[in-house]
């Protein structure tokens, strides 16, 4: 099978189950620095080796394997250091808010929209 036909699987599970547990880290207001690093997941250039033949049972970390970024553009575009770059796509991948093809979970983008659009509202 092919690496993007198991991912393209793999996301839409996770689109169909996700439930708002998953997004309770994103929506902490002490944690924007996470809505921040899932903007610029979605910003930055990512290499996935779609056509790469996996299991039919891989797992979205078995498909992680297909995929590679530069994390210091990540993490400028994120406005934080390395280090915590590191810290921020780990903690997205463990919630599964980001894929390995540079996309993200469609609702946890539409939560970041919510968001900022009350923040411009707010400052009208």
């Amino acid at each position: 099978m092919r690496a993007i036909d198991r991912l393209n699987q793999l996301r839409q599970e996770l689109e169909d189950g996700a439930t708002i547990e998953r997004f309770v880290s994103l929506t902490n207001p002490k944690n924007v620095s996470l809505m921040e690093a899932l903007v610029a997941w979605t910003c930055i250039k990512v290499a996935f080796d779609g056509e790469a033949e996996v299991d039919e049972n891989a797992t979205l970390d078995d498909l992680w394997q297909h995929s590679t970024m530069d994390v210091k553009e990540f993490s400028d575009t994120a406005g934080i250091v390395v280090t915590e770059g590191l810290a921020k796509l780990r903690q997205l991948k463990n919630l599964k808010l980001i894929f390995p093809d540079g996309s993200c979970l469609s609702k946890a983008l539409s939560i970041v929209k919510v968001y900022v659009k009350g923040k411009i509202e707010n400052l009208s």
